[in-house]
């Protein structure tokens, strides 16, 4: 009986692997009066559809597109906004930009509840009393309406913060997260006054950051001829609120009762010195690892606070938003330490 012929097996179909579609995103990018130009915006589809496929192996063609288009979009919105890279020298605490206006419609409300409801500074719900938005316009020239006016004042967080751009301390404010001492590409727009509003997106971008000789050499020339510089001893002169830089040695660092940290700096002309408060927990690691003795700089702003010992009177402290030391004086605290041993 004569053997049967192996069946061949036909070859199995390989369905190709579904690819996100390139040409959608190259066209967001060169599209635009700041669109990109193509070879530049092929490229940079191209590498970052590399990359995904690589970040997401196994996830679906809609999650890599949903990646994609975030990137994408980003890269949109840097070709809209300027660029700047700036050195940080100071940042302050996230805070509640329109906690002023809250404070004094709430305040008004205490005094004359009536009058404030009539006048549209309040509502109140369940006995609770709302602050409301009488803002006409957005701006000082009354060109942008506020689109919020008569309903409750949102929460608007952001930060203030100070950065040496081009050589020069520019204040900046917005939604970003930076350290002291390091240097970032900044997305925003400079308004009036120099002042940098940083958008959230794209988010700052880290580029350097600097050893502790390398970043007072580079500010101290600057901040020490700067128009916000005030001798220390003339600091109790200054209005409240004022930014301020000073300089001065360390007497003291440590903590207060509700375990902020502060600094108190002092000079010859001032031997008493001058409190300073951490105006947010990054600052106030940078104050703990500052020692006794050590000269620094301080950028904050001036407060008035009650004096205890003298009814009537206000004290001046310092709202520490940045603090750098002089590398050289690193070691004064333990030559301090070394003297406590010979004299008591």
């Amino acid at each position: 009986m004569a053997s049967k012929a192996p069946v061949k097996q036909a070859p199995a179909i390989v369905t190709p692997p579904e690819q996100l579609n390139a040409k959608e995103f190259i066209e967001l990018l060169t599209s635009g009066e700041n669109g990109r130009p193509l070879p530049e915006a092929t490229q940079i589809v191209t590498d970052l559809i590399s990359r995904i496929d690589t970040l997401m192996k196994g996830s679906s063609l809609e999650d890599k597109r949903n990646i994609l288009m975030v990137k994408i979009r980003d890269l949109v919105r840097v070709g809209e906004v300027d660029k700047f890279n700036g050195l940080c020298i100071a940042v302050d605490a996230m805070k509640d930009s329109l906690g002023y206006l809250k404070y004094v419609a709430n305040q008004a409300y205490k005094e004359n509840p009536q009058r404030a409801i009539r006048e549209g500074l309040i509502v109140v719900e369940n006995g609770k009393p709302i602050p409301m938005d009488t803002r006409k316009y957005m701006d000082k020239a009354g060109q942008k309406p506020n689109k919020n006016v008569g309903k409750p004042l949102p929460i608007i967080e952001r930060r203030e913060g100070f950065f040496i751009i081009d050589g020069k301390i520019i204040r900046a404010f917005g939604v970003f997260d930076a350290k002291i001492g390091s240097k970032y590409n900044i997305f925003g727009h400079m308004g009036e006054g120099d002042i940098l509003n940083i958008n959230k997106t794209p988010e700052i971008q880290l580029t350097e950051t600097l050893g502790d000789r390398d970043l007072w050499s580079q500010v101290y020339e600057i901040l020490s001829n700067s128009d916000l510089a005030v001798p220390l001893e003339d600091l109790p002169s200054a209005p409240k609120n004022k930014i301020v830089i000073v300089m001065g040695n360390v007497q003291h660092v440590g903590k207060t009762g509700n375990q902020s940290s502060m600094i108190i700096l002092n000079n010859d002309d001032i031997p008493d010195g001058i409190a300073g408060f951490a105006a947010s927990d990054e600052v106030g690691e940078e104050i703990d690892a500052i020692g006794k003795g050590a000269e620094v700089i301080i950028i904050g702003k001036v407060l008035k606070n009650k004096d205890r010992q003298n009814a009537g009177e206000l004290r001046t402290a310092i709202n520490v938003m940045g603090v750098i030391q002089n590398p050289k004086t690193e070691g004064f605290k333990d030559i301090l330490k070394e003297l406590d041993k010979t004299a008591q």
